[in-house]
């Protein structure tokens, strides 16, 4: 839960350490359960996980007991993964506008644009599977908002761009009203998408 952000629409009002947070010990019997169960892929996202002391510590062990682990990033914290790339299966950056001022607005810090694209560039580079994730909200669904992300996945050459839906979760809920969509913006943002769902656009709902 703990996050350097504030985004607007977090379905875990990120931000402040849980007192109560498992021990990496307990963590490690956490993940032995899972390998018994047959575990085959683990998902770490929002907060953003790296910012735990022992985050790398505890994807070792993971990996050691071969199970996959996806990450999903604000990319703010890149530089804590970055020597430990081959950790990680797939790594998905949070990107929610194409322009610089809206993102930033958007996550409640500014640079956080640039870091995000600084990190997809390095994954895409070294050849890390990647995608940008896109909070889809009402302030992003127009087809000139989702063209530009379109885009800008494009230039910068990503594996895919998947799209979730905005819910009122966590701090989403006092924000609902700005970012809720509604059944016309769910339509026309996803016959838009589905142009190019054969081009690595991925919307994980109907």
């Amino acid at each position: 839960k703990v996050c350097n952000l504030n985004c607007i629409h977090c379905y875990n009002a990120s931000g402040k350490r849980d007192k109560n947070e498992l021990s990496l010990q307990q963590c490690f019997k956490v993940v032995d359960k899972l390998k018994k169960a047959g575990v085959v892929a683990i998902n770490f996202g929002g907060g953003e996980c790296a910012l735990r002391p022992d985050f790398i510590p505890l994807c070792e062990y993971i990996k050691n007991k071969g199970i996959a682990i996806s990450y999903t990033t604000n990319g703010t914290t890149f530089k804590i993964i970055e020597k430990h790339l081959h950790l990680f299966h797939d790594i998905g950056v949070s990107i929610d506008f194409a322009n610089s001022e809206k993102h930033d607005w958007f996550r409640g810090r500014k640079g956080t644009f640039k870091q995000a694209v600084d990190a997809l560039k390095v994954l895409v580079k070294k050849g890390i599977n990647n995608e940008i994730v896109t909070c889809l909200t009402k302030l992003n669904c127009s087809k000139k908002e989702l063209q530009k992300l379109y885009r800008l996945a494009e230039k910068l050459g990503v594996d895919s761009w998947r799209l979730n839906r905005f819910r009122a979760n966590g701090r989403g809920i006092k924000n609902e009203k700005m970012l809720r969509l509604s059944k016309k913006d769910l339509k026309n943002a996803f016959t838009f998408l589905s142009k190019y769902t054969n081009n690595s656009v991925l919307t994980p709902e109907p």
